[in-house]
């Protein structure tokens, strides 16, 4: 039905079409104008939906009868979001419960573009905005599970085993990788860098740690939405697979470059870790198909598409062996490779992940290849925009430059002695000198002898012998000390979902996940490098 209403409904055909009592109301909504017209009500509706108004206005109405995070509904419900979501999918919908009347309603609102209106109205009004009880549906599903409630409950408490057996497999997978891959790396800078073998092993644990952080990235967009949005400048999205692949590219006498047109805003609003997970994965794949010689070039740029709204473009092209016209039917399928490159790494993944990431954030991903020319891997995105416009500093199309982080002394807490190495290691590598703790207890009374200012950052393990991280950060930032409210950084093999972050948000500066590199590490400490007045 609403892939009819999408091309024929309008204001003067709503009461013919539609039988009584199928939808609560229907909004016609002017988009640029953040405006909308009701243009059908339901009979004895026992909440009120103006007539016209503002689309916010509507949206706070809607809020205040909400039952549930107002902060999730009103961000699923924006315009912004409705619209980009409809560049990609026929229609989007939000489920949302509402307290009307001391009962508890179930809703489902849906919106879908109307192109009649597109075409004909002069007012242009291009989104309609349905709204339909669900009460009822929800009220039967609850009944077939009472109906099944013992097989059922049998089955939730297998699924909770098994999730709890997952988190705690995740939890020492990525612990024991960090210890690994820290340590090759270290071994391989300060001892017989030119071995063959610790190359080998370096690579192999690099393709691990991305194949676990990817197939964790997707498990999170899938279970909690877009994740954790951050604030970036478009050429800090590049500094870390920067980092991560500025070595190899040098070794296998590739130039890698990362080029910026100029941008829109001066901050974009992005989960940054998905993002750069993206340009890794399409860096990685364009590295493992290009010989000694070639060129990988990244180019990142935005299109102003309305006001706050740009299309984040991420291109990566190489000169590397291309593809064959009949590989491009299995291109983005599980377990396919390229077969012409003989000892090329990896397990046939890499693009499935990458656009699976990609229509998560509900963006699109083409490429275009050439045998033995080379391939152009293209992702676009439609984000959010801040207030404030771009001023050039004349540093467009130009490399990005390792930013130094002005941190001098760290106190780390870590119970495992490997990753106390490795991380202390990569601290010392950044010119960072590091004080070593191994329960809760002893992280306290070594901070509490301490001098006021003496540490600039503490690095807690959240899950450690005696009292555990979270304690250990409530304990200091209660301290009567003019420095306990200083930047303290999580550190954690969890796996991080959206109650987790917002609940170590409040006590700590940021959060460093397992398995992590030392642009992992920079890239934390640089969010708060320079903001603390240890520092000085």
């Amino acid at each position: 039905m609403l892939k009819f209403l999408k091309d024929r409904l309008t204001a003067k055909s709503v009461n013919l079409i539609l039988p009584e009592g199928i939808f609560d109301f229907i909004l016609f909504v002017n988009v640029r104008k953040g405006t909308y017209v009701r243009e059908y009500g339901k009979q004895n509706l026992p909440y009120a939906i103006p007539e016209e108004g503002v689309y916010d206005d509507f949206l706070r109405g809607l809020c205040e009868k909400l039952c549930g995070s107002e902060e999730e509904f009103h961000e699923n419900m924006k315009l912004i979001r409705v619209l980009g979501a409809l560049t990609v999918q026929e229609k989007y919908t939000v489920i949302c419960s509402l307290k009307i009347a001391n009962g508890l309603y179930h809703k489902k609102i849906t919106f879908i573009r109307n192109t009649f209106f597109e075409k004909s109205s002069k007012q242009k009004e291009n989104i309609i905005v349905f709204c339909e009880d669900i009460t009822e549906i929800f009220f039967n599903r609850e009944v077939r599970r009472e109906n099944n409630g013992s097989r059922s409950g049998q089955q939730k408490e297998n699924a909770e085993i098994l999730q709890k057996r997952i988190v705690y497999l995740v939890h020492e997978i990525r612990t024991s990788l960090t210890s690994i891959y820290g340590s090759l790396t270290l071994l391989r800078e300060e001892w017989h860098p030119e071995s063959g073998y610790l190359d080998n092993a370096v690579l192999s644990a690099e393709y691990l740690l991305n194949l676990v952080n990817s197939i964790l990235d997707i498990s999170a967009l899938e279970g909690h939405g877009v994740g954790k949005i951050e604030a970036v400048m478009l050429e800090e999205l590049a500094r870390y697979p920067q980092g991560i692949f500025a070595q190899e590219a040098e070794r296998r006498n590739i130039r890698l470059q990362f080029l910026f047109g100029e941008p829109v805003y001066q901050y974009l609003y992005v989960n940054r870790t998905v993002v750069q997970q993206i340009i890794i994965n399409m860096i990685s794949n364009a590295l493992k198909y290009t010989e000694g010689g070639g060129q990988v070039v990244c180019h990142m740029r935005e299109l102003y598409q309305e006001e706050k709204r740009v299309r984040l473009l991420l291109e990566v092209s190489d000169t590397g062996i291309g593809m064959e016209e009949e590989f491009l039917v299995d291109v983005w399928k599980s377990y396919k490779r390229e077969g012409r490159k003989r000892g090329a790494e990896g397990s046939g993944l890499g693009l499935a992940l990458t656009k699976r990431l990609v229509e998560m954030l509900h963006g699109t991903i083409r490429i275009e290849t050439k045998k033995n020319t080379g391939t152009t891997v293209t992702v676009v995105l439609e984000v959010d925009g801040d207030d404030v416009l771009y001023e050039s500093s004349g540093a467009s199309g130009e490399a990005v430059g390792e930013e130094p982080v002005s941190i001098k002394r760290a106190l780390v807490a870590e119970d495992e002695d490997a990753n106390m190495e490795v991380l202390c290691g990569y601290l010392e590598k950044m010119g960072i000198a590091a004080d070593k703790t191994y329960d809760g207890d002893e992280v306290l009374e070594i901070f509490r002898q301490s001098e006021e200012f003496y540490y600039d950052v503490i690095l807690m393990d959240v899950h450690m012998p005696g009292i555990s991280g979270y304690e250990a950060v409530g304990k200091i930032r209660s301290m009567g000390r003019n420095d306990s409210g200083l930047p303290i950084i999580a550190v954690t093999a969890d796996i991080l979902d959206k109650q987790i972050v917002e609940e170590m948000s409040v006590k700590v500066n940021g959060y460093l996940v397992k398995p992590y590199r030392i642009e992992d590490i920079r890239s934390v400490l640089l969010q708060i490098s320079g903001s603390w007045k240890g520092n000085d």
